[in-house]
């Protein structure tokens, strides 16, 4: 996961190594992070896009990454990423396929791409073979397949938005 933030008070960007090597955003005093990049899902990574305008931001996920999207329209009328277009993996092999293989252990207690359709985001994928798609600062890949061709989409994009 990597995260950098500005803070409110001094615009500086700043980062903090956690015990397992990964990078998060820290910020000084009480100021809320401003993060200007989001990968990987994870609690923390949500609230501090639910603190901030996530449409101002990139966010670039995988898989079942798309999960924590979910935690940005909890306890609202309407989920900011409503109307977003985004891959995710496909609910008909967690429902077939995974689920038979033993993949997973039982039946999902809720499925990722109904979640994201009910928040009013558009899953542009119905299969699994690599997709990924860009809508915006949202960058997804639907399953490992997608992983390289994310990264590819993740770099440019990134990089085009450092000559801007």
């Amino acid at each position: 996961m990597i995260l950098t933030s500005r803070s409110a008070s001094d615009g500086e960007s700043s980062r903090t190594n956690t015990p397992a090597g990964r990078a998060i955003a820290t910020t000084s005093g009480d100021s809320l992070p401003n993060p200007k990049i989001l990968i990987k899902g994870s609690y923390r990574d949500n609230v501090a896009c639910r603190s901030t305008r996530c449409a101002d931001r990139f966010i670039i996920t995988l898989c079942h990454g798309p999960a924590a999207l979910l935690a940005v329209g909890l306890d609202r009328d309407t989920s900011p990423l409503t109307g977003y277009e985004s891959c995710a993996f496909p609910d008909a092999l967690d429902t077939g396929a995974n689920l038979d293989l033993g993949y997973i252990p039982g039946p999902m207690p809720w499925l990722l791409a109904e979640g994201l359709r009910a928040q009013g985001l558009v899953v542009v994928n119905e299969d699994m073979a690599g997709h990924v798609h860009r809508d915006r600062g949202l960058l997804t890949g639907e399953s490992p397949l997608a992983a390289d061709a994310l990264g590819k989409l993740a770099a440019t994009t990134l990089v085009e938005a450092t000559k801007s």
